[in-house]
């Protein structure tokens, strides 16, 4: 016999209310965001850092010109550097090389921390001729694709959580409200003091 007293509950159950099966949904709903939604975020993000890191190490290259030189001394030992919008460490030597328009030239570059002098040193110019960093490589971009869409993916999976978390709150305040105006509905019969 289905319950037509009360209709804020489901058929079939007739302790489930409507805050329930909303409840539900909306539990659904977070489940999504968080199994799917935060991947495509993390996805779309990597991609578009692909896409512009892809974009910048080209422009780099275009704009920047390796040469050959030697190293006039063994590489110091390595140093904190604060180049390339991040902090690295690197080892430095002085390095000796011949410009595009013949001109010896030397300046400190970065060198491995076990190159020794007269080693084969790359030193990459800029469009001026100053000694700059080499463009970045493929594994810069798919380091910083990874880090953010790994840190966009966490962030939507928190908001996500954090959410339902809210969302379960809400819910429970709900019932508790709904649960209590029924007994007091109920109350008085049940206890025959209404009676």
């Amino acid at each position: 016999m289905k319950d037509t007293a009360h209709p804020r509950r489901a058929a079939g159950n007739p302790l489930r209310r409507r805050c329930d099966v909303v409840e539900a949904w909306t539990a659904a709903v977070f489940a999504g965001a968080l199994v799917v939604g935060a991947p495509a975020a993390g996805a779309a993000a990597g991609w578009m850092t692909y896409e512009h890191g892809r974009a910048a190490a080209a422009e780099q290259a275009a704009a920047r010109q390796p040469v050959e030189g030697r190293l006039l001394e063994d590489a110091g030992a390595p140093r904190v550097s604060a180049d390339r919008g991040g902090t690295s460490i690197d080892s430095w030597a002085r390095v000796r090389w011949q410009e595009p328009g013949g001109k010896q030239a030397e300046g400190l570059v970065p060198a491995p921390e076990d190159a020794v002098r007269g080693d084969r040193a790359v030193v990459w110019l800029d469009e001026r001729g100053r000694v700059t960093q080499p463009p970045d490589s493929d594994a810069d971009v798919w380091a910083s694709t990874i880090v953010v869409g790994t840190f966009t993916a966490g962030g939507a999976a928190a908001l996500a959580a954090g959410g339902r978390l809210w969302q379960r709150r809400a819910a429970l305040r709900r019932r508790m409200e709904e649960w209590e105006a029924d007994w007091a509905k109920t109350e008085p019969e049940w206890s025959r003091r209404g009676v």
